[in-house]
């Protein structure tokens, strides 16, 4: 891993920035995370993030509908 990326707009220009510098915080968050799970039975994994407080969710498609088993 070499960071974290979000995407970021300026106009309609679209760009990713990298909101992690440091090595040792990047490595953190590679013990803190999964990408090998399908939380809403789309058919994707999902990336899924946890810390002391929280458990943080983003769907590979954030449009997608849950489809029950």
């Amino acid at each position: 891993m070499n960071g974290v990326f979000v995407d970021a707009y300026s106009g309609t220009e679209k760009s990713a920035v990298n909101t992690i510098a440091s090595a040792s915080q990047i490595a953190k968050v590679q013990e803190t995370y999964t990408t090998d799970t399908d939380l809403n039975n789309d058919g994707n994994n999902d990336i899924m993030q946890w810390d002391t407080n929280a458990i943080y969710v983003k769907y590979a498609q954030q449009d997608s509908i849950y489809r029950s088993i």
